[in-house]
């Protein structure tokens, strides 16, 4: 019983290969009534809500499958759909300096354990990302019941460039000004920086702060459940270099 709450259905008339959907609006209290449904099989019938895990009408367990609803002319037919209010998980990203790391994407996505190997739960629909605000906080709510794997991915990481490079002796930039008698810095031109000794760049950081996500901790979450104080920083790692040549099937 929601206000607001979205009915969605998709139908496939009979006799046809076409494919229609129809979105209704609940009321007060959660009832909705559509008059002018045409015959047909309707193969998803679905409520969804901000905040809220979406539903499908005959679903056994979240995210599992529905069940196809076959209706005739003149007939009138009740359904019904629970849904459930969606669980929170919470937390603060900073970088590998302490500072807050904005405008970071973190996605949460629901796993499952079976014989010892965690897989993404399939067929899952709901909201499992965020990115975080200018403080590193991060929100993401409407989720299903289970156990998630929570992890960040700094937007450097998609480049696959190293934005950092760890040299002898520090910075380069910081070696070449030197005091002039004057008092003034003058900067050098005639020594070349000098080659890294390693390349690093951002890689995706699972929590609690780990590269390997086999190693991530689950964060188990219940129905209407907000976990908070989900924290962890995101790091640099030391980068490889691969190199080939791609040739085609005459050897060029």
């Amino acid at each position: 019983e929601d206000e607001h709450t979205m009915f969605f259905a998709k139908s496939t008339p009979s006799g046809t290969g076409a494919s229609m959907q129809h979105l209704i609006i609940t009321e007060d209290a959660g009832r909705f009534a559509s008059t002018r449904l045409p015959a047909a099989t309707y193969t998803s019938i679905r409520a969804s809500k901000a905040g809220y895990v979406p539903s499908v009408y005959g679903e056994k367990r979240v995210g599992g499958m529905g069940i196809p609803v076959t209706i005739t002319d003149g007939q009138r037919l009740t359904l019904s759909l629970k849904m459930l209010r969606g669980a929170v998980i919470a937390g603060t990203v900073l970088d590998q300096f302490g500072r807050p790391a904005a405008q970071t994407p973190v996605l949460a996505t629901l796993v499952k354990t079976v014989n010892g190997e965690r897989t993404a739960a399939p067929n899952y629909i709901g909201l499992t990302a965020s990115t975080t605000d200018d403080r590193g906080n991060y929100r993401i709510y409407g989720l299903a019941p289970g156990d998630y794997v929570v992890a960040a991915t700094p937007r450097a990481s998609a480049t696959g460039l190293a934005p950092h490079h760890r040299g002898r002796g520090g910075c380069w930039g910081q070696q070449q000004a030197q005091p002039s008698t004057a008092g003034a810095a003058t900067i050098s031109t005639s020594v070349l920086p000098p080659k890294p000794a390693q390349s690093v760049a951002y890689t995706p950081i699972y929590f609690p702060g780990t590269t390997d996500g086999g190693s991530a901790a689950l964060v188990t979450v219940a129905a209407g459940q907000e976990r908070s104080g989900v924290d962890f920083a995101t790091q640099f790692v030391a980068t490889a270099r691969v190199e080939g040549t791609v040739v085609d099937h005459s050897g060029q």
